[in-house]
């Protein structure tokens, strides 16, 4: 038993000293799992990192991520001659032929730092769902190693919300609104929102458009775009922001049978129904400008006008103006007309003339 013991100390003190004689290694990867799309190339990168002396050989092997000990292919790399040579290794013959012309190696030296870049082309169905391991070969018991996993990419999806499947969605102006476009996939999609192809946010999976204090100028075909390595995929939303505004009261003075133009000052989104009454209650026209020529009828000229925020009235008072008021007057009083002076001057010009004739 105590021989045991110290001949396990002594094995445990030379592993010790070879690792300080010789530094200590470690194999990374920037990623532990890469996507890509079928019949692409893609370069699995793994850094070697050691103190003092490099590893005598490089191996990358493939394995099934459901069974990690069972090795398809393997590639060593000699590290011992001035040209490293690379030999491959498979279980059966068909995987001679599955990697044949398809893979490349290319190793980059930086001071203490071995740069491996495994290069497999034109990926098929059978490469995806394995690891694909590099491993630092040295003399002794360590072999330090890092893995990638390929995984086969999935195009992004958005998926359908009741916002999408509306050909226009309305807005009340002044008021804040939220809406969240989310999409799956492999990799995790990134999601933005754009308005005339400026991104206006951005997220992983998800993108939030926030509108605080909605205003028109806010209108547009807005879209949400999902983008991975698989693909991408658009959604649109058209945003209309709806509103209805106050007519303001208007006066102004025509003499008899001139022309009447004016506009109903009521405007909206979506554009208002208009219609137009004239004093008496009695339906004009439908049309935004009321026109009348010969104007004969005098007072409050009003307009209505709805859409879907609702109603707003504008009321157009037309004068009469007070000369031509004074023309001719007939005034009753007591149950007898009872002739003005201008029009008492002006049935006498009348009857000089009746009698110069």
């Amino acid at each position: 038993m105590f021989l045991s013991i110290k001949i396990f100390s002594w094995v445990l003190l030379v592993c010790c000293l070879y690792n300080v004689i010789h530094g200590a290694s470690n194999v990374s990867v920037e990623n532990a799992e890469m996507y890509s799309s079928i019949y692409e190339d893609i370069n699995f990168v793994y850094s070697i990192n050691y103190e003092q002396v490099s590893p005598k050989a490089i191996e990358i092997d493939t394995r099934p991520v459901s069974n990690t000990n069972l090795i398809s292919f393997l590639l060593s790399v000699d590290m011992g001659n001035d040209l490293p040579l690379v030999t491959t290794y498979t279980k059966k013959d068909s995987d001679v032929i599955h990697y044949n012309g398809r893979i490349n190696v290319d190793l980059q030296h930086n001071l203490n730092r071995l740069i491996v870049i495994f290069t497999l082309k034109n990926i098929s169905e059978t490469d995806y769902d394995k690891e694909y391991r590099c491993t630092a070969v040295y003399s002794s018991f360590e072999q330090p190693y890092a893995n990638i996993v390929l995984l086969k990419a999935v195009p992004p999806k958005v998926y359908e919300t009741t916002f999408f499947t509306s050909a226009t969605i309305y807005l009340s102006i002044g008021l804040s609104y939220e809406f969240i476009c989310r999409a799956n996939g492999k990799p995790i999609p990134s999601v933005l929102w754009l308005l005339n192809e400026t991104v206006i946010s951005t997220g992983s999976g998800s993108a939030v458009l926030k509108f605080n204090n909605i205003q028109s100028d806010q209108n547009g075909n807005y879209v949400c775009r999902a983008l991975n390595i698989g693909g991408v995929e658009h959604k649109n939303v058209s945003f209309l922001v709806i509103y209805i505004n106050s007519g303001i009261f208007q006066s102004q003075i025509f003499n008899l049978s001139s022309t009447l133009n004016v506009d109903c000052n009521i405007d909206g989104v979506p554009t208002p129904i208009y219609k137009w009454f004239n004093p008496q209650g009695e339906f004009i026209t439908s049309n935004k400008r009321l026109q009348i020529e010969n104007l004969r009828n005098f007072g409050n000229f009003t307009c209505i006008a709805n859409n879907i925020v609702g109603e707003k009235v504008f009321v157009f008072n037309a004068n009469q103006s007070k000369h031509y008021q004074n023309a001719i007057t007939l005034t009753l009083i007591n149950g007898a007309f009872k002739l003005n002076q201008s029009s008492m001057v002006f049935a006498c010009l009348l009857y000089m003339a009746f009698k110069l004739m």
